[in-house]
């Protein structure tokens, strides 16, 4: 584990079982904390507390998503909220169309195409 991690909130990672599995593993081996969560759990997420939320193919990503957005809108407002990095895991390309955060969300929503990304690797090797 690298040295003060436990002081770094953990990733958190919600989705599809063997997916989401395999994910806090790896993380794990990084020397990454992750922590699984799911749905109703990400729905009481506050800004600033998972600075990393990792969607591993779950259903309905693009409402998942938006509800996301519009939660972080309704929250507090008038203080600088910390950026939350979203990266969204998906079986291909390209990426279900997704909503865009506006400038002033704190949303950075990133995606990761999980077999074109696995077909990269097998070819760099």
């Amino acid at each position: 584990m690298r040295p003060f991690a436990f002081l770094r909130p953990p990733v958190l990672v919600m989705g599809a079982s063997p997916l989401a599995d395999q994910v806090i593993v790896g993380l794990g081996r990084d020397g990454c904390r992750a922590r699984r969560i799911d749905r109703e759990q990400l729905a009481m997420l506050k800004p600033g507390r998972a600075p990393l939320l990792i969607l591993a193919d779950p259903p309905g990503a693009p409402d998942l998503i938006a509800d996301l957005i519009e939660c972080s809108r309704n929250g507090p407002h008038g203080r600088h909220r910390p950026t939350q990095r979203l990266i969204l895991m998906h079986p291909r390309e390209p990426a279900p169309p997704l909503p865009m955060p506006e400038s002033a969300d704190p949303w950075r929503i990133e995606t990761f195409a999980i077999r074109d990304r696995a077909a990269r690797a097998l070819l760099a090797r």
